[in-house]
């Protein structure tokens, strides 16, 4: 899992770089052979020997939360640069495995989902509750796409909206004061709204780069108030665009689409 570093968090390769694709196809690819659950990665050891990397163990394999969430990142970011949607889709049914497995007081993680065996609990839960939770705020954080530079003053907003979610949205407070934003789009639609708000006590430039997996052009550009029309990467389906937020409170709202 490691090897993904080197795209996510580090950013020394884009994860639609051929090498990151196939590492993490593989990844995947293994964990189906050893795992109850295909949309959670187990704890795994291979041999040092590559000719005895087809044999597998007896013993029963513990869901790995940092594995999971480790690749729930990397997809994210995957799905923001090749504007396919079912990386996106991929990710949320990874999360989605990993709450479905939180005990009650969500410190530790339950062998299967909710059911009839959901009361009992792993003696080892593949991790303790601080690396558990470290690793869900980041992926939360991720989705989320909100980061702030506060040597440069300068906001970046890369916004994940995976296809069965009608919205998504986040209010922070950084050094430069309060920020929060909701990007909307119907299930199936295209028409996307994305409101920002902001009480800063600086002025700070905010990029914006939204990925519309299945937008092919811009459409009908609104901006209040008003904003020059981005381009749009037909290919991706992104738009990217930057304004100027100054000192204080202020609102702006875009639609397209």
């Amino acid at each position: 899992m490691s090897v993904l570093a080197l795209s996510v968090p580090f950013g020394l390769l884009p994860t639609s770089d051929p090498r990151m694709l196939k590492s993490a196809q593989t990844i995947l690819r293994a964990n189906n052979k050893v795992s109850s659950d295909p949309d959670v990665l187990a704890r795994l050891t291979y041999d040092a020997n590559p000719g005895n990397r087809t044999t597998q163990g007896t013993a029963v394999q513990e869901v790995s939360s940092l594995a999971t969430f480790w690749m729930v990142r990397y997809l994210l970011q995957l799905g923001r640069e090749t504007g396919q949607g079912r990386h996106w889709n991929r990710a949320v049914s990874l999360i989605e495995a990993i709450l479905g497995r939180l005990s009650p007081l969500g410190l530790l993680l339950r062998p299967g989902g909710r059911g009839p065996e959901s009361a009992r609990v792993v003696s080892n839960p593949g991790g303790n509750a601080w690396r558990l939770h470290a690793m869900l705020i980041d992926t939360m954080l991720d989705l989320a796409g909100l980061e702030y530079d506060v040597v440069d003053r300068r906001m970046t907003l890369q916004p994940v909206l995976p296809g069965q979610w009608p919205q998504t949205g986040i209010s922070r407070t950084f050094p430069c004061g309060n920020v929060s934003y909701r990007l909307e789009r119907p299930i199936g639609g295209n028409v996307h709204r994305l409101r920002v708000e902001a009480d800063f006590n600086v002025p700070v430039i905010l990029q914006i780069h939204v990925t519309c997996p299945g937008l092919t052009e811009l459409g009908p550009w609104h901006g209040t108030p008003a904003t020059p029309a981005p381009a749009i990467d037909p290919a991706t389906g992104r738009l990217a665009w930057s304004i100027r937020l100054p000192f204080g409170e202020s609102a702006w709202t875009w639609t397209w689409g």
